[in-house]
């Protein structure tokens, strides 16, 4: 995904570009790269008989760079003449805003050397490319290069290890000349890279069964793949290549953080505009646990990462200049993410009805009761209008509680909403106040009106 121009932008695994606005996706007049796909399918036909499982065969990430005016991809190459694959990223001038592209695409760099096909499984890894882009504060193009399992155990040589192989490797990239060199190396599969508001590049990665990490690149460190990782292999055995299982070697970077088990990170980003609370975290998608994690660091070390349901695999997430996230899922849907309106004090009416002493029908008639008040009422503190708030009543001043223009009888008086007072006006608030647009709740000096009234005071007295 990408923001061009404000718009949100999609690019699909197989290079089809997609602009959302106004809820609608709409297909560009874009044509991607050619990947040489059917040229790699013609060849794994004629030399083999396994599958090539072309479907992995991919398009990886897309960026547009406002300043430059140009879009950049990612994606796994076909070379045809040798028979070989390489990361590969390409880039055209784009436009202010979304619209046909008909230049040819410039390739700006590709992955050495270039990899035969492997002799197990599938012909290519490209599940296994990463691909993910980031532009970095020096204006350098950082490519976080997955090993596309040339691991020691689904092919060889072991690359993210390797001198002089760009896989397993986070890779800066000159945007004009395509010069490229390694910042860092151990890596397994990088599914999403971010710089942090401090400048510091950090990379999540899969590990295989288990073992996804957070990882604070730092130039010049290696961070151990595939000789040391907190996973197994799938088949619940022990990676052969590591040196001690269950246990992050210190002969390499531990990671900051570790899934056990893997939740397979799809996404990385920095979070900004989007709300006080978030700005400034990081947000990581996931493919198999369906959810996101919001990261917060202090001190380059994970304070907490908290878990969000979505109930959908999160291919990408994306973080627009006016603050909106949007996510991209392997449905092929894109879910936008607002800050709501939450008020926890409906989580505290459940919890204080749970604690009456009251038959089943009164306790149900006690929350349909509270619910019926916040047709109108916001229950916490804040009302963020005119209608008062029912958490900042009890105790308050009639003055404070309520705008005058709402009852006047009300709004000069300087009683003090209690016990007594709030009992009188709910059972009649007319006869109470006179003039008041507060409609007759129907509540009958009893169990629920006491109970209610408690409610009230209990909300004022929660911490805040």
């Amino acid at each position: 995904m990408a923001d061009w121009g404000g718009v949100p932008i999609v690019l699909t695994s197989v290079g089809e570009f997609f602009a959302i606005e106004d809820g609608t996706a709409t297909r560009l007049a874009i044509s991607a790269p050619e990947n040489g796909v059917e040229a790699y399918a013609a060849h794994v036909a004629e030399t083999s008989d396994r599958d090539p499982a072309a479907y992995w065969f991919r398009y990886n990430d897309l960026m547009y760079i406002r300043d430059r005016n140009e879009l950049v991809i990612s994606y796994s190459r076909w070379n045809e003449t040798e028979a070989c694959v390489t990361n590969a990223i390409a880039m055209v001038p784009a436009r202010d805003r979304p619209g046909p592209i008909h230049d040819s695409w410039r390739v700006l760099y590709e992955t050495a050397p270039c990899l035969p096909i492997s002799e197990f499984g599938s012909p290519v890894h490209g599940q296994m490319a990463g691909g993910r882009l980031a532009l970095s504060p020096t204006g350098h193009l950082l490519l976080a290069s997955g090993d596309y399992g040339k691991d020691g155990l689904h092919a060889q040589p072991v690359a993210a290890q390797t001198d002089g192989y760009d896989y397993g490797k986070v890779m800066e990239i000159d945007l004009n000349t395509g010069a490229a060199r390694q910042i860092s190396s151990g890596h397994s599969n990088p599914q999403g890279i971010a710089i942090d508001r401090d400048g510091q590049i950090w990379v999540v990665e899969h590990g295989r069964r288990g073992g996804d990490e957070l990882n604070r690149i730092e130039d010049g460190k290696n961070y151990g793949w595939p000789l040391t990782s907190l996973g197994t292999r799938y088949n619940k055995l022990a990676i052969p290549s590591v040196i001690e299982n269950g246990r992050h070697s210190e002969a390499f970077e531990t990671p900051v953080f570790a899934w056990l088990p893997s939740v397979a990170p799809g996404a990385l980003a920095l979070i900004e505009g989007f709300d006080s609370l978030w700005d400034g975290d990081l947000l990581m998608g996931s493919l198999k646990d369906q959810a996101l994690y919001r990261i917060r660091l202090r001190n380059d070390r994970v304070l907490f990462a908290e878990r969000i349901p979505i109930g959908q695999r999160i291919r990408y997430v994306q973080v627009y200049e006016d603050g909106r996230i949007a996510l991209f899922t392997d449905a092929k849907t894109v879910e936008f993410l607002t800050v709501g309106a939450a008020d926890h004090a409906f989580e505290y009416a459940a919890i204080f009805a749970e604690q009456l002493d009251v038959d089943a029908a009164t306790h149900a008639e006690f929350l349909a009761t509270v619910n019926a008040c916040a047709q109108c009422h916001a229950l916490g503190q804040s009302s963020g209008g005119e209608i008062p708030a029912l958490g900042g009543v009890f105790g308050s001043a009639f003055s404070e509680s309520i705008a005058t223009k709402h009852s006047a009888s009300l709004g000069a008086n300087s009683q003090v909403w209690d016990l007594e007072t709030l009992t009188a006006f709910l059972d009649d608030p007319d006869a109470f106040a006179p003039g008041t647009s507060m409609p007759d709740p129907m509540l009958d000096q009893g169990e629920l009106l006491s109970n209610l009234i408690l409610f009230l005071y209990a909300l004022a007295k929660i911490p805040q």
